[in-house]
């Protein structure tokens, strides 16, 4: 585990053969958690910039997403 946030969780794992960071919800999240997700799930997929961090992939069980990891 990367880190532990309020409503999830970011994993180090290895997808298509690059590190990546995998952000996921808790098991117990509410529906407020899930919304936001979504939300930033929806603020973030669009962003392309060399400082911001690019989301590749949305997981959907468990809730998640898949980004770029910072070195």
């Amino acid at each position: 585990s990367l880190g532990k946030g309020g409503f999830g969780e970011v994993f180090a794992c290895e997808w298509n053969g690059i590190s990546v960071a995998v952000k996921v919800l808790h098991s117990g999240a509410t529906q407020k958690d899930i919304e936001s997700l979504h939300s930033e799930i929806d603020v973030l997929l669009p962003l392309r910039h060399p400082n911001v961090i690019q989301i590749l992939g949305v997981v959907e069980q468990p809730l998640g997403y898949v980004m770029e990891r910072a070195t």
